[in-house]
């Protein structure tokens, strides 16, 4: 057996049900936690202070007005349909905005921000405030990659990290187009075929060339949720949650089993691997897809694929 590694975070957090926008956030934060709220044209990244844990309900107007200005913790509060933007003001958050397309640096340091939101702005959070040569390195980075947030943050958090150890991104927002999804299968086998069309049926609309890799990850991923996560018990679901635009597809695979140990991953070689029908799956996985990463508990996966 050959063993390779996956990296791990939280993955639901980097999911939103808002359109238009790719949320990520950085895999090496661990003193931070946070809760998602959203719907298909709003979203609220909250700081909280107790246990790591998703809650995605949605609030009327007059309720969300009330909460952000009640709440003591910092947010991020995004309205894309008005092209609003509030947030706490806190030295725990420094947000700083990118238009890409006027070349536009903007620190956001009051607590409202109304403006336009065009296709492939960018707003990045920090821990810390930067001085003018971080700014003129992130600058840099966001003018040089043009990739999905991904790949970009990870530029990001290593060049700063260069100039100041102290300092690092929270998240990164991508103001692109996408559409975001999420429906639920029975652990049933027969269920596979129909989850993939349902995905591939979207993928064809942006991207061709890809369609076979993406088809084996899928393929790979959902018959390890169904049989080794749920353990083909029907009456447990395997939720899918997925974002598709023109940068790309994202694709998160949630099963209710008790999951497996992330750092002990391997792959069957030589003669092995000619006895064993099984065990690539996750090899497969990470060598089609452009990232992949694993939730801690092992029972979460996310993928991605650029087009």
């Amino acid at each position: 057996m050959k063993k390779f590694s996956v990296l791990t975070k939280e993955v639901l957090l980097d999911f939103t049900l808002t359109n238009n926008l790719w949320l990520t956030f950085n895999e090496d934060i661990l003193n931070y936690h946070f809760r998602v709220r959203d719907n298909k044209n709003e979203l609220l990244i909250e700081l909280i202070s107790h246990s790591l844990h998703q809650d995605k309900t949605e609030k009327n107007e007059e309720h969300l007005k009330k909460y952000l200005n009640n709440l003591k913790n910092f947010f991020v509060y995004l309205n894309i349909k008005d092209n609003i933007i509030e947030f706490a003001k806190n030295k725990a958050l420094n947000l700083y905005y990118y238009k890409r397309n006027l070349k536009k640096f903007l620190y956001l340091f009051d607590n409202k921000h109304e403006f336009s939101i065009n296709n492939d702005d960018i707003l990045v959070a920090f821990n810390n405030e930067l001085n003018q040569n971080e700014i003129l390195k992130l600058i840099e980075i966001l003018n040089n990659n043009q990739s999905i947030s991904y790949s970009v943050l990870k530029e990001i958090n290593d060049e700063i990290k260069l100039l100041d150890q102290k300092k690092h991104p929270i998240f990164i927002i991508d103001f692109s187009p996408n559409q975001s999804y999420k429906f639920t299968i029975k652990s049933t086998l027969k269920t596979v075929s129909l989850a993939i069309d349902m995905i591939k049926n979207k993928v064809l609309k942006y991207k061709y060339e890809k369609i076979w890799q993406i088809e084996t990850v899928l393929h790979e991923a959902l018959v390890n949720a169904i049989t080794y996560g749920n353990e083909l018990d029907p009456e447990k679901d395997v939720y899918i949650y997925y974002e598709i635009g023109n940068k790309g597809l994202r694709i998160i695979i949630k099963d209710l089993g008790d999951g497996f140990n992330v750092n002990d991953i391997s792959i069957p070689i030589g003669q092995e691997a000619l006895n064993q029908i099984s065990g690539r799956g996750i090899y497969i996985m990470k060598k089609f897809s452009n990232y992949i990463y694993y939730n801690n508990k092992g029972n979460e996966v996310l993928l991605f694929f650029l087009f």
